[in-house]
Order: C-alpha cells, then sequence, then structure tokens
C-alpha cells in the first residue's frame, strides 16, 4: 500500500491521468456526434480560437473582441479559412503526415518535454555552487583581449591608407587622416570573437597576431567594410575567474543542469513502459531501461 501511493504521489502518474480524463471525456463528448470524425462544428468558439492562433492575439478576451468587430462578410471569410484548414489538417492525420515530418516531430517532443513536470529546482546553496564551480573551473575563464586603434579607409583607397601610415609613422596625428568610420577610433580591451563579429577575421587576427608590436602602426588590412590602420595599445592574456566573478553564470548553469536531470528521470519513468527492442550493439550505459513488468 506505502508503495502504491508513492507512486500516486509522482508528478508524471498526475500528468498521464489527467491525460487520460481528458481523452475519455473528448471522447464521450464527440460520441454519436462525430463517430467517424467526418463532422465539422463551425461555431463562435472555433471562430474566436482560430481567429487568435491566426492573428497571433495573444489572450482570449482580444480574440473575442477581435471577432465581435467583424462584419457578417468577413466573420464568413474567416469561417471558410477556418473549414479549409480543418479539412487538410484532418486528412494529414488521417494519413499520417505528423508521422511523417521531422518538423512536427520535433516540436511534438518539444512540447512534451515543456509538459514533463519536473517540479521547481530547490534554491542553490553557496556551498553546492562553489562544488559545481569547482568541478566546471575550466570553462570560466576570461578570454584574452585588445585594446587598439584603428583608422578607416573606403576600400579603393589602398594608395592613400599607404600613404597616412608613412606620415603616421613620422609623427602624423590620427585625427588628421582616415575617412569617416561607424566605430570609435579608440577601442577598449575586445575579445577576438568581439572584433570577427565587428571588424570581420582579417582585423581580429592582425590584433591578435603574436608578431603585432604595441604602440606601432601596421596596415593597411582589408575587411569586409574597407581598409584599417591598427596600432595596438595593449594586451590581456587569458585568465580564470573567481567563483564572486562567475557566481551568477555558475548559478544559471546549475540551473540548467538540475532541469537536464529531473527530465531524464522523468523520462526514464516513461520509458519504463515500453519495451526496446535493440539490435545493434550499445555500450552499457546507453542501455535502455528495463519495460515495466
Amino acid at each position: 500500500m506505502k508503495a502504491w501511493r508513492a507512486v500516486l504521489r509522482e508528478p508524471i502518474v498526475h500528468f498521464l491521468v489527467a491525460g487520460l480524463v481528458l481523452f475519455a471525456a473528448a471522447a464521450m463528448f464527440s460520441r454519436g456526434e462525430d463517430e467517424d470524425g467526418r463532422r465539422i462544428v463551425v461555431d463562435e468558439a472555433a471562430l474566436v480560437h482560430f481567429l487568435q492562433r491566426r492573428s497571433a492575439i495573444p489572450d482570449l478576451a482580444g480574440a473575442r473582441a477581435a471577432y465581435a468587430a467583424l462584419t457578417l462578410e468577413e466573420r464568413s471569410e474567416l469561417a471558410e479559412a477556418f473549414k479549409r484548414e480543418e479539412v487538410l489538417f484532418r486528412e494529414a492525420l488521417a494519413i499520417g503526415l505528423e508521422r511523417r515530418d521531422d518538423a512536427i516531430r520535433a516540436r511534438l517532443v518539444q512540447q512534451m518535454m515543456q509538459t514533463i513536470d519536473t517540479g521547481a529546482a530547490p534554491a542553490p546553496n553557496e556551498a553546492a555552487l562553489r562544488a559545481y564551480f569547482g568541478a566546471h573551473a575550466a570553462k570560466y575563464r576570461r578570454e584574452p583581449t585588445v585594446s587598439f586603434e584603428q583608422i578607416f579607409f573606403s576600400a579603393g583607397d589602398e594608395a592613400r591608407a599607404k600613404a597616412a601610415l608613412g606620415a603616421l609613422k613620422r609623427g602624423a596625428k590620427p585625427e588628421d587622416v582616415g575617412d569617416l568610420a561607424p566605430w570609435p577610433r579608440l577601442q577598449p580591451l575586445r575579445s577576438e570573437a568581439f572584433l570577427e563579429r565587428e571588424f570581420g577575421q582579417s582585423v581580429a587576427a592582425a590584433l591578435f597576431d603574436p608578431s603585432a608590436r604595441t604602440g606601432e602602426w601596421f596596415g593597411p588590412v582589408r575587411s569586409a567594410y574597407g581598409l584599417h590602420l591598427l596600432r595596438l595599445a595593449g594586451r590581456s592574456g587569458a585568465a580564470a575567474l573567481t567563483f564572486e566573478e562567475a557566481q551568477d553564470q555558475v548559478e544559471a548553469d546549475w540551473r540548467t543542469e538540475q532541469t537536464a536531470k529531473a527530465q531524464l528521470a522523468q523520462w526514464r519513468k516513461l520509458a519504463a513502459g515500453y519495451a526496446f527492442d535493440v539490435r545493434i550493439p550499445l555500450a552499457a550505459e546507453r542501455q535502455p531501461p528495463a519495460a515495466a513488468p
């Protein structure tokens, strides 16, 4: 008896029972009215829900108000659109298209994962977070960065860019040369990934090249935007973050991991109701859970 009580307290049992009740209720409601699935009810409730979904109206009250504002002609057009969609939807189900479409399959799996009740993850204490941080310290690192100055020239001005480079090396002021650029001339510490996104791979590679000398102008470096004269101002190497610096990200990662573990546990309970006919060799830890007797 105690074992049964423990089972009945499981969230997944509640989910399955609720599903069976809804299924039974739908069957009772439709029996005698839509015995073969060929009857389509076109009423206000059906059209309001159809309008809400088609127009992405966030709430039912808004959909009802939108429906009430329609003219008779507009309601008739809405009804025709609903009938066309419903017929095609039922015909698709009748020939099993939902089982053949990978996108639909993935969407159903995603919705089922969201439906599974994993319960609220307990709030982590600092000891748990520090233990997680210690086990995954390698992922909490500050990327190497560079600060630099850049002068921009349009793509066809290579000769002018080279002449400007010579002038800079002779002492010309950076603000006196170059074209108007979409970025500030002085750039604070930036990671290589940031530079690739903002300036392109060629500029990022030039600034992170170990041979680039701090304080010296070089270039021009060509990007998708044009030409760049560059002066490396400073470097900051990669460094491990302290727990305090990474704490917010650590907690987010910890919660994600706890949710994944809870979902896996619930999946194993569902999978226990299936018999898997495995016909290929699998590692022991990849064997599916045994079917329930």
